[in-house]
């Protein structure tokens, strides 16, 4: 039997099969008017066609597989952000008939009634579920005001999940507030969130921007340890030195205005770039809150130094801004020293990674080659490079007082208590590890263990606690082990932290460009405790970017066609984005 595509019309199968019977018969009637020798053709058997027929009819869509279809269709609205209107549009409506006339679309009213507040439902309990296991988690949290004027609180949390060292992340709300955006109402407000999901004392760290209101909210209201957002005080530090040049950056932004407006001019750009060889690439037009964009902005102007200005010689405009030759040396130069806040901030822009332990070696990092770059030819980038340094100096502060950013950095199988400026901080993060781990040891019951299993045995069999009375060999570990002898009382709690934290430390550095939590999945079984420490201390996220993004994705549901949507919806939508 000939088989048939789902979607081949039954119709057309029928007429096909009767114009090839008819033409059969008539073919057979010639030829048996010619040759009596020539065997009669056989008929066409009528039920061939009607069975085809049953085989392409859709068949009735049960119960399950509807609602199966449906939690699809749902997806449109929640992944995609579509529009609920969409299964009112006619093109939509067809197209999903002719994939199954017998699948009854739900209306835009079931949709928003039935189906999204049951599937919000199921994932809230979902992720109330997850949480119940997790011991430690960093926030993020951040304000934002739709087109419609409505304003919004995001809350992310960000943890590393026990049993596989993966970050995870969830939304907690992204609801509207009509409250003031003082200390005392984003405190309630986040308390009554954290208390909700049950995890008022799981809070390892607050990241949030650094406006003062946030910050008051965090460290005096709710006495949370806070951190103001990595990539925020970049950009800060980014814009303090970048005015020093806005003079220079504005005819820059001036001349790539131009060719945005100008379609003649930017034509001309292209056929030049052709010319010369090389595939055309557009300017980019920098947007001023965000200062990377004045970076690439820069970057790309540069790139395209021959053909701009060839293409500058042939326009006739005497109202455009000419950059001479100084100012194309000296924009080269400010591109070099932004170059490495560009990097810090794609380092700390990640969602995939761990970036807390980043900060401090980034900030040395950063610091170190600005110093390098004291030296200008040109006097104004000499000062925006002073400026930098200041900046830096005034808006980060002192990083390793802070005993979060040393747990975190040691903590970082790349880094552990190298990445210090000095070894008195390398020594002090070393404490801090080691009083961790020795807590950890004592609340295990490992100790009372030790202690009954060392009652069977003689006084001087226990090796975890040498003493000056105690015979053995000189080894690597006889300095460790003459500490351990007279650290009192703490006994082999301490001790079993020390050697643990010890070991950890001559294990060798893990490569730059490796994961660390990777490399703690692959090696927890050699560090049963400090290993606990890392899902607890080590945190996560140095920015407040989750939460940015989170708005970004209620600015694609907010259009001018779902500009309608209540806030309610919006808030359900985002957070299965987010969470499913």
């Amino acid at each position: 039997m000939e088989r048939k595509h789902p979607l081949v019309d039954v119709g057309a199968v029928e007429k096909k099969h009767t114009k090839i019977a008819a033409a059969a018969s008539s073919a057979t009637s010639e030829m048996t008017t010619g040759s009596t020798d020539i065997p009669e053709a056989p008929p066409i058997k009528k039920n061939k066609v009607s069975v085809q027929t049953e085989l392409n009819m859709p068949k009735k869509i049960g119960v399950v597989a509807k609602n199966k279809i449906d939690r699809q269709l749902m997806k449109l609205f929640f992944k995609d952000y579509q529009p609920f209107g969409i299964v009112e549009d006619e093109g939509f409506r067809e197209f999903v008939n002719i994939l199954n006339p017998n699948y009854s679309i739900p209306t835009r009213k079931t949709l928003t009634h039935t189906l999204l507040p049951a599937m919000f439902e199921e994932t809230l309990n979902n992720v109330k579920s997850l949480l119940k296991d997790v011991r430690s988690v960093t926030l993020t949290t951040d304000h934002w005001t739709s087109i419609n004027t409505e304003s919004f609180i995001a809350v992310t949390i960000h943890y590393i999940e026990e049993n596989n060292f993966q970050l995870k992340s969830v939304l907690l709300e992204c609801s509207a507030t009509s409250q003031a955006h003082t200390s005392v109402n984003i405190a309630r407000e986040l308390n009554n969130i954290v208390v909700t999901w049950g995890i008022e004392n799981k809070i390892m760290l607050a990241v949030t921007d650094n406006a003062a209101n946030i910050r008051k909210a965090i460290r005096d209201e709710l006495k949370w340890k806070h951190f103001g957002c990595f990539a925020h005080t970049i950009n800060l530090i980014a814009e303090d030195c970048i005015v020093l040049v806005d003079d220079l950056v504005k005819k820059v932004r001036d001349l790539v205005s131009h060719f945005k407006r100008s379609t003649k001019s930017t034509i001309k750009l292209n056929e030049i770039q052709i010319q010369m060889g090389k595939t055309p690439k557009k300017l980019i037009q920098d947007v001023r809150t965000r200062w990377n964009s004045t970076f690439y902005m820069i970057e790309r102007f540069l790139e395209l130094e021959e053909p701009v200005r060839s293409t500058m010689a042939l326009l006739d405009s005497d109202k455009l801004p000419v950059i001479v030759v100084e100012e194309w040396k000296m924009l080269a130069d400010i591109k070099k020293v932004l170059e490495p806040l560009e990097a810090v901030t794609n380092i700390m822009s990640g969602q995939n990674y761990v970036t807390l332990s980043s900060v401090i070696v980034l900030t040395k990092g950063l610091e170190s080659i600005l110093k390098e770059m004291e030296t200008q030819d040109f006097a104004l980038v000499q000062t925006m490079v002073n400026a930098m340094l200041q900046s830096i100096k005034d808006r980060l502060g002192d990083l390793e007082s802070s005993n979060t950013l040393l747990i975190s950095t040691f903590l970082d199988p790349r880094f552990k208590n190298v990445a210090f400026s000095s070894d008195i901080v390398a020594e002090r993060s070393k404490k801090l590890v080691i009083n961790l781990v020795t807590q950890k040891v004592t609340e295990s019951g490992e100790v009372m263990k030790q202690a009954q299993e060392n009652i069977l045995k003689p006084s001087n069999e226990n090796k975890n606690a040498p003493s000056e009375n105690y015979p053995s060999k000189k080894s690597i570990w006889s300095h460790f082990d003459k500490k351990i002898a007279g650290l009192q009382p703490s006994g082999t709690s301490m001790s079993r932290a020390i050697i643990e934290v010890q070991r950890y430390l001559e294990d060798g550095l893990l490569e730059r460009d490796k994961d660390p939590l990777t490399w703690w999945r692959q090696h927890a079984y050699n560090y049963p405790f400090l290993s606990k420490i890392v899902i607890e201390k080590m945190g996560s996220v140095a920015t407040s970017v989750p939460s940015e993004r989170i708005f970004s994705k209620m600015g694609q549901i907010l259009t001018e066609r779902r500009s309608r949507l209540t806030s309610d919806k919006v808030s359900k939508l985002v957070f299965m984005n987010v969470n499913v």
